[in-house]
């Protein structure tokens, strides 16, 4: 970077050894897309910033560049480059990334030069060596000579009515347009005529060995420009803002305005002294890229490039301007153009920006200057490490403020408030500051226990004083309250040590901390705090300065930055932009009123108005440089550049993508962002690193895209290309419909087998229950024939019998035991009858037995039944072990009421819902207490019974006041027919 300019210059340098193929450098053009083309003696180079990519001849691919000698570089103003070497032209096919080669001229020729210096549609003017001049029509592929007595063409210059053509030595030709035809011949005073370029609209620029000459296209009049009188001038350039490039062998590089004023001298000396091992001495060409960047081509040091634009922040230091010290503290200007710079231990400097005379005030107490506060316009407070100053700038005579006793004190900050009272901030205490008939004295408003050390302060426009101590602590002063400071708690979440506060644009408060940048509410609570995370270059915050389009100004330890309140984004600006250094200071910081910001460090001070400071405006073309697949060039059918779509199979699925931001003023310092759709969530922002990997890739659809900014962060264009990477065939959708179907139809099969099995075990089930019911009928028919006849007869013979044996005791005891015996059997077996009948076993039948069975028996004893039976009772078979257990416990109930609760009243209940069948059996007997009683067999049977049918029973009593058993059965569990499942 060379210094002592009014514009930054920056200077860098290509060689062999960043990947030129050689270092003579014939010519340059930048495409549409960005990309520079070099053409050297040994191959055709293309540059984007970070690679240089290199075309030869290879005789083993036709697709090859024709020769390795690269002359010169043109565009048919589309998708065309054509190359023209000392082989013949070729047009480079950009999509395929290959070479269609023509020969201008007819085979056989000894010297065959294809140096393309002119396109018109379809026709190439070339320059053929010693062949003249041909008109080449790329569509017929005809050759027509057009000059063949112009064998040394060196330069074309076209303007509308012809070209220019410059011809080595010293001759200087105008060709027309239509007709090819030479209407004017000129001899160049100047001899040694190579180059040509354009001055203005009448004038032409000459290079000669004499120095550079001006050609008037009316007069035909040559003329010396005085300030290159005797340079050796090789190539002469006018940049696009009408600036003249002159490069002079063996002497270096000028810049000229276009009045002719040097702006701009770089010789030898300069590049030796910035490090750079290379030569000016050769220069071979001249180019202006889109950026304004100048690239000179030189004959064996390469390619040199020029980086030009104004400095972005001004750096006032010394010894440029004689200040006392370049370490600043502070910094203040009223309406006139003395700027006032306190520094730390060498006092303060009166600078006046007109004449640049720097004046030291030599008239205060104290060396360190910590701030300086207006007074009115003649007088400052100027507040030092020993006291307070009042310095008339008028007199030069400084008044120093004594305290109580006399004693020393360091004097901070003066504060203004918007009561009109004035206030001094010193350490570990805090002053009122009162005149009396121009005299002023300082009363105490605080003990060093209640102020602690004031970092910062800030006035609300309610007139509250906020005081930011150390640790983060707020204490405040209401209106005229001086009596005392308290801290005011549950003020920071920090804790932060403030150095400032500011509001921005919008109203806000913000507040500069040592933890970052930190937004206040209005109880001076933090919202937020923006750290380096965030962006902030540095969390150490010393000095923050609003301007009017919504921006804060920061310093800190590592530079300045503009963070804008709205979008949250920093801009960071380095040494490159001007700064004073890396690091600032603590109260550095100032703006006028007209708008202007100064912010002081180690080094010096930096002055700008934040309008003037622009980035660079040139826009970034973003491009995809690359494809790799496993780390290696992937053999696409085109360019990378022009490839949208790429299709991978599953097992490729490791991917690069290689990318370059197409601008050129400082390409180190282009960043990146790119993203991976379908894998990455959001921009990944790369920094300087151009190139993303992507592993283990999943079958899918993916987009890449990747975006650039230049050098100073200013975001251009989106590159982008989609990647396909097939599923193996298994995971494709007509295997994965096959699959489905398949699976489906296996499925179908397994479901029609258990169906089938299903069917015959319900078949053989109910073939299995017809036989059981044959059986049972069978049985209940032979008990009911022989049994029960046999038992009728037993019970007929003993009454007979009985009637006999009246009058003996023990015979009629006997018998009538006898008698009660078979009267019972008979009656169990009217029961096992019942049940063993298929037909009986059905809800309604248990349901009616219930009934019936309790009007019989109950009807035999002096007690009172009542019966609740449900009307419509669903027709349903149960099983016969639900019948006969369900029954039993009736009975058992029964007796159990008549023998054990001597009461009066029996009462059965009976429910029937869709779920669940309940049958209550309650009397009013003596009852007793089921907790103390351990329950006989009875009890014991009724509750098996119950949980063999999938029940339960339950039992309530208590003495005196009855019995109640509940059965509560499901009638699932009661259904007959429950087919099996295996």
């Amino acid at each position: 970077m060379l210094t002592g300019f009014s514009q930054e210059v920056k200077i860098q340098w290509y060689s062999v050894n960043e990947g030129l193929s050689q270092s003579l450098v014939h010519c340059f053009y930048e495409d549409s897309k960005g990309f520079m083309w070099i053409g050297t003696g040994d191959g055709l180079n293309r540059f984007d910033g970070n690679t240089f990519t290199v075309f030869k001849n290879d005789n083993t691919d036709s697709g090859s560049i024709i020769n390795n000698t690269v002359r010169s570089i043109i565009s048919d103003r589309g998708s065309r480059l054509l190359v023209g070497t000392e082989g013949g032209v070729s047009v480079f096919n950009e999509v395929a990334g290959k070479f269609d080669n023509e020969v201008p001229v007819k085979s056989g020729l000894a010297h065959v030069w294809g140096l393309p210096i002119y396109f018109s549609r379809d026709s190439i003017l070339l320059y053929c060596g010693l062949h003249g001049i041909y008109s080449y029509n790329l569509k017929s592929k005809k050759t027509v000579c057009c000059f063949s007595s112009l064998t040394n063409v060196e330069k074309v210059r076209e303007d509308k009515d012809g070209f220019w053509m410059c011809v080595y030595p010293d001759t200087l030709l105008f060709v027309s347009k239509g007709d090819f035809k030479i209407t004017g011949h000129y001899i160049s005073p100047g001899r040694a005529l190579n180059f040509i370029d354009e001055y203005d609209a009448n004038n032409l620029l000459i290079p000669t060995a004499k120095g550079v000459y001006t050609f008037n296209k009316s007069t035909h009049l040559y003329t010396l420009v005085p300030q290159t009188s005797g340079a050796i001038a090789e190539d002469v350039m006018k940049d696009s803002h009408g600036n003249i490039w002159v490069g002079a062998e063996n002497d270096g590089l000028y810049e000229y305005t276009h009045s002719w004023q040097q702006k701009l001298y770089v010789s030898d000396y300069d590049i030796k002294a910035m490090g750079i091992a290379s030569t000016f001495k050769h220069i071979r060409n001249l180019y202006e890229d889109q950026s304004g960047n100048i690239w000179i081509g030189t004959d064996g040091a390469g390619i040199c490039k020029i980086s030009l634009h104004e400095k972005k922040i001004a750096h006032i230091y010394a010894p440029v301007v004689p200040l006392s010290s370049n370490f600043t503290r502070c910094f203040y200007q009223g309406n006139d153009s003395m700027l006032y710079a306190g520094t730390y231990n060498e006092g303060l400097d009166a600078y006046d920006r007109k004449t640049g005379k720097v004046t030291v005030v030599n008239s205060l107490r104290g060396n360190t200057i910590n701030s300086i506060t207006p007074l009115n316009n003649n007088r400052l407070w100027v507040c030092t490490e020993s006291g307070l100053n009042l310095y008339d700038s008028k007199s030069g005579v400084s008044t120093y403020v004594k305290v109580e006793q006399n004693k020393p004190y360091m004097a901070l900050q003066v504060i203004k408030r918007g009561n009109g009272d004035w206030l001094l901030l010193a350490l570990e205490r805090v002053y009122r500051i009162l005149e009396d008939n121009g005299q002023f004295t300082l009363q105490l408003i605080s003990p060093p226990e209640q102020t602690w050390h004031i970092s910062a302060f800030y006035e609300t426009e309610d007139g509250d004083l906020y005081l930011a101590h150390i640790g983060g602590i707020f204490s405040v002063i209401h209106g005229r309250e001086y009596g005392s400071l308290k801290p005011i708690t549950g003020t920071t979440e920090g804790p932060y040590r403030y150095h400032c506060f500011c509001k921005d644009a919008s109203g806000n408060l913000w507040g500069a901390s040592e933890s970052g940048l930190v937004l206040l509410d209005k109880g001076m609570k933090p919202v937020k705090c923006f750290k380096t995370n965030d962006g902030l270059p540095d969390n150490m915050v010393y000095g923050m300065l609003a301007d009017t389009k919504g921006n804060l100004w920061l310093s800190s330890n590592k530079g300045l930055s503009r963070f804008n309140t709205s979008t949250h984004l920093f801009r960071n600006y380095t040494l490159d932009d001007g700064l004073q250094s890396y690091e600032y200071n603590t109260g550095a910081y100032f703006k006028t009123a007209s708008g202007e910001m100064m912010f002081g460090g180690v080094n010096g001070f930096n002055i700008f108005y934040p309008d003037s400071v622009k980035d660079n405006p040139s826009i970034s073309k973003t491009v995809i440089t690359a494809f790799k697949l496993f780390d290696k060039p992937y053999g696409l059918d085109s360019s990378s550049i022009f490839k949208s779509l790429v299709k991978l199979n599953y097992t490729q699925n490791i991917i690069t993508f290689e990318f370059a931001g197409l601008e050129y003023t400082d390409p180190v310092k282009n960043v990146y962002a790119y993203m991976l759709e379908g894998i990455d969530t959001g921009w990944v922002f790369a920094g300087n690193v151009h190139f993303a990997r992507y592993a283990d890739l999943m079958p899918g659809n993916y987009t890449f895209k990747v975006k650039s900014a230049n050098n100073d962060g200013v975001w251009g264009s989106t590159a982008s290309m989609n990647i396909v990477i097939t599923p193996p065939y298994w995971q494709t959708l007509p295997f994965r419909i096959l699959f489905v179907v398949t699976c489906l139809l296996m499925v179908a099969g397994i479901i029609v087998a258990i169906v089938r099995r299903r069917y015959r075990k319900i078949l053989e089930y109910h073939e299995r229950q017809r036989e059981i019911e044959k059986v049972r009928a069978r049985i209940s028919k032979d008990i009911h024939d022989d049994l029960g006849a046999g038992l009728s007869k037993i019970k007929i013979l003993t009454e007979l019998m009985s009637d006999k044996a009246i009058g003996n005791k023990y015979v009629e005891t006997g018998i009538k035991s006898i008698s009660d015996t078979s009267s019972s059997l008979v009656e169990n077996m009217r029961d096992l009858v019942w049940m063993l009948n298929p037909g009986n076993t059905t809800l309604d039948n248990l349901v009616a037995r219930i009934r019936e069975y309790s009007s019989d028996y109950l009807g035999e004893f002096p007690v009172e039944y009542i019966s609740n039976i449900p009307e419509a009772i669903p027709e349903m078979q149960i099983t016969p072990e639900a019948y006969r257990h369900i029954f039993s416990i009736v009975k058992e109930c029964l007796q159990n009421s008549i023998k054990h609760s001597h009461a009066n009243e029996i009462r059965s209940d009976i429910e029937i819902t869709e779920t669940d069948m309940v049958i209550a059996i309650s009397d009013n007997g003596k009852g007793f207490e089921p907790s103390g009683r351990e329950g006989g067999n009875g009890l014991r049977n009724m509750q098996f019974r119950a949980e063999a049918t999938g029940g339960k029973l339950e039992l309530w009593s208590a003495p005196g006041k009855g019995t109640i058993i509940k059965i509560l059965i499901a009638i699932q569990s009661m259904r007959k027919g429950t087919l099996p499942l295996s």
